[in-house]
C-alpha cells in the first residue's frame, strides 16, 4: 500500500512507529503536499540536517506547526536563530549549563530529588510523573533561570496546559497558547523587577538584560522574556516525559532494573536508551533556505522540513536491533537530544536529573510496580509519552 503520512492524521497520532518504519524504507525523503512540508526518517538524514544551515534555517520557527504552517515572524529564541547570532548567544549562556555549573549545583538537585522521592514513599501510592519528575524538572528550571524557587509549582502548571491538545484541532489549542502566554507574561513580570535594579544580579534575566547580538541590544521586556521562555517550557517539560519513559521500560524490563539497582552508576545509560527508544520529542524542524536535493527529492527554498527524531532514533542503519530496549547499548551517537548547532543546551542537566532521581527512587523503591491500566500517554503531532504514570513502591 502507497505511504501516506501526515502527522496530524489519527494513524500518525495513536501508533506512529509503523508509518515511521514505512518511510525510512520507502521514502526516507517524503514531502506531505497539504503542508508543503519534507519528512526526513533516517537517522543519517535527520543528523546532517542539523549542521546544515545553509540550506536549512530556524529562523522561522522551528515546531512543526511553525514549519507546516509556513509562519515567518517567529520571535527570536536560541532555538530560533542561525549562526552566528545563535552562536553568539549560545556562548553567552553556556556557563548556566557547562560542567562547573552541574558541579556546582549537583548537591541542590540531589536534595530536591531525594525529597521528592521521599513525599511520594509517604503517601504509599504516587504518580512518577507528576509527583516526582515534573515537580523535580520545574524546581531545577526555576534554579537554573533564577526565577523563585516557590514558582515551581506555577510553571509546571502552565507548561502541562502548553500542551494541551484537542481532537479534530491541528497544533495547538487555544488554552495552550493561552498556557504559553501566561508564561511569556509571567517572565515579563521578573524582567521588569529586574530591570528595576539594573540587571545587578547574576541571574540569566540580568544575563539578557546586558546581552547584544550583533552589537545590538537584545531589547524590551518583551524580547528579553521571549529569549527566557525556551529555557522554562522546554526545561520543565522535556525531562518528565524523558524520565517517565525511563521509568516504564526498566517496570517492563524487570532483569534491567535489578542491574541499575545493583549497579545505580548504570542509571544514566538507562536514561539515554529509553530517551532513544522512546523519544518524547517526535519532531521539531526548519524552512528551506536554498535549494538542495535528498535521494532524488528536490526541496525549495520557502517549504518546510520535519526532522523526525523518534523515527531516527529506531533506524536500523544506525541501531542494531532498534526495537529492543537495551541499557548496555551505548550508542557512538543520537539524535536524542538534536544534534549540531541546535543540540540541547540543557542536556547535561537532564542527564543529572535523570541520574540523581533514579539513585534515590530505586533505592527506596527497587521493585516499584506502575499501574498500567491507569498511566496516559499524551499523543500530539511533535510530542508522545506518558504524562501520568501511577505507582506505588512494591
Amino acid at each position: 500500500m502507497p505511504i501516506s503520512y501526515d502527522p496530524y492524521s489519527p494513524e500518525a497520532l495513536e501508533a506512529p512507529l509503523d508509518l515511521y518504519r514505512q518511510l525510512r524504507d520507502e521514502a526516507p525523503c517524503y514531502f506531505i503536499e497539504a503542508r508543503n512540508a519534507w519528512a526526513l526518517s533516517r537517522f543519517q538524514d535527520v543528523w546532517d540536517a542539523h549542521s546544515d544551515t545553509r540550506h536549512f534555517t530556524a529562523i522561522h520557527g522551528t515546531m512543526p506547526w511553525h514549519v507546516m504552517s509556513g509562519t515567518r515572524n517567529v520571535p527570536p529564541m536560541l532555538h530560533q536563530m542561525d549562526p552566528p547570532q545563535h552562536t553568539q548567544v549560545h556562548r553567552a549562556v553556556q556557563p548556566w549549563f557547562g560542567k562547573e555549573a552541574l558541579a556546582d549545583k549537583r548537591a541542590e538537585v540531589e536534595a530536591m530529588a531525594t525529597k521528592l522521592v521521599d513525599d511520594a514513599m509517604a503517601r504509599g501510592t504516587f504518580d512518577i510523573v507528576h509527583d516526582i519528575a515534573w515537580p523535580l524538572a520545574a524546581q531545577v528550571t526555576a534554579m537554573i533561570c533564577g526565577l523563585p524557587i516557590e514558582d515551581a509549582k506555577l510553571i509546571k502548571e502552565l507548561t502541562e496546559r502548553s500542551q494541551e491538545r484537542v481532537p479534530g484541532i491541528d497544533g495547538q489549542t487555544k488554552a495552550g497558547n493561552g498556557a504559553l502566554g501566561e508564561v511569556t507574561a509571567y517572565l515579563i513580570d521578573h524582567v521588569k523587577q529586574r530591570r528595576a535594579a539594573g540587571f545587578d544580579g547574576d541571574s540569566m534575566i540580568d544575563l539578557f538584560g546586558h546581552l547584544e547580538i550583533d552589537g545590538k541590544p537584545v531589547g524590551d521586556d518583551f524580547s528579553i522574556a521571549m529569549q527566557m521562555v525556551m529555557f522554562v517550557v522546554g526545561g520543565a517539560s522535556q525531562f518528565p516525559k524523558a524520565f517517565g519513559a525511563m521509568a516504564y521500560r526498566l517496570f517492563t524490563h524487570p532483569d534491567q532494573r535489578a542491574q541499575v539497582v545493583a549497579d545505580p552508576s548504570k542509571a544514566v545509560a538507562a536514561f539515554l536508551e529509553a530517551a532513544r527508544i522512546d523519544n518524547a520529542t517526535q519532531m521539531l524542524g526548519r524552512t528551506v533556505a536554498e535549494p538542495t536535493e535528498i535521494h532524488g527529492q528536490r526541496l525549495l527554498p520557502g517549504q518546510g522540513l520535519l526532522l523526525l527524531y523518534a523515527s531516527a532514533g529506531r533506524d536500523e542503519r544506525e541501531f542494531e536491533d532498534p526495537d529492543r530496549f537495551d541499557i548496555d547499548r551505548n550508542p557512538r551517537r543520537t539524535v536524542s537530544f538534536g544534534a549540531g548547532p541546535h543540540a540541547c543546551i540543557g542536556r547535561g542537566f537532564g542527564v543529572l536529573q535523570a541520574d540523581l532521581l533514579a539513585r534515590a527512587f530505586l533505592a527506596r523503591a527497587p521493585e516499584y510496580v506502575i499501574d498500567v491500566d491507569a498511566l496516559e500517554v499524551i499523543r500530539t503531532e511533535y510530542m508522545r509519552g506518558w504524562v501520568t504514570l501511577p505507582a506505588q513502591a512494591s
